[in-house]
């Protein structure tokens, strides 16, 4: 049996996964809406990465959950939520974590990754960002 249970349970938390859960509260002002995000962030605008890399704007303004249209929308985000699996006869979602959760519709919008082929000169430097944690950022002085 599932420790939690929402109407809709939404796995991703980027663009589409938020873009569906404000979709769905706009035709269902009641139902419980979760979404699953593996990401230990709360879902931000992407394409305000560089605003925020340069100082332009800082993490609380380029997030999603509680702006905009997700103000007040009653949304529920778990992050660090990681899917081991579906079971979609049961209707039950486990996280790696073992903790399951229920659901009476699913969608999984996770979205993809880029690929980046081996024979590129210097990507396996690193150095890449995850910028909606300030203390993570390496901006200096970078402009967009």
């Amino acid at each position: 049996m599932s420790e939690h249970h929402s109407k809709y349970v939404i796995v991703g938390g980027s663009a589409a996964g938020m873009a569906a859960a404000h979709a769905i509260r706009q035709k269902d002002a009641r139902g419980t809406i979760t979404v699953l995000s593996e990401e230990s962030d709360a879902p931000y605008f992407r394409p305000l990465i560089p605003f925020l890399v340069s100082g332009r704007k800082q993490p609380d303004e380029v997030a999603m959950a509680g702006c905009g249209p997700y103000t007040g929308a009653d949304i529920t985000v778990r992050t660090g939520a990681r899917v081991a699996s579906l079971d979609p006869a049961a209707r039950n979602v486990v996280l790696e974590d073992g903790s399951a959760h229920g659901y009476e519709k699913i969608l999984v919008a996770t979205g993809s990754r880029p690929y980046i082929p081996p024979e590129i000169e210097g990507t396996e430097a690193g150095g890449g960002l995850c910028p909606a944690d300030p203390g993570r950022r390496s901006s200096h002085g970078g402009q967009s």
